[in-house]
């Protein structure tokens, strides 16, 4: 008997999110003109949960309004 590596479907979700990155954005420059800047427009839609995502411990100071 095989067990399931849990590490293999979040694999399979990376892949996911990047198949689905890649539809949106062909989806988003059939809509443009062949010469528009948004053409230059890339972006990912990533699962938080899928990817191995750090948390960011250090604050940033804004100046005040």
């Amino acid at each position: 008997m095989t067990e399931y590596d849990p590490e293999f479907g979040m694999g399979e979700e990376m892949f996911k999110d990047l198949a689905l990155s890649r539809e949106f954005v062909r989806e988003y420059h059939s809509k443009l003109s062949d010469d528009s800047p948004g053409r230059k427009l890339s972006v990912m839609v990533l699962q938080r949960s899928a990817w191995p995502f750090t948390i960011q411990k250090e604050s940033i100071d804004l100046p005040p309004n």
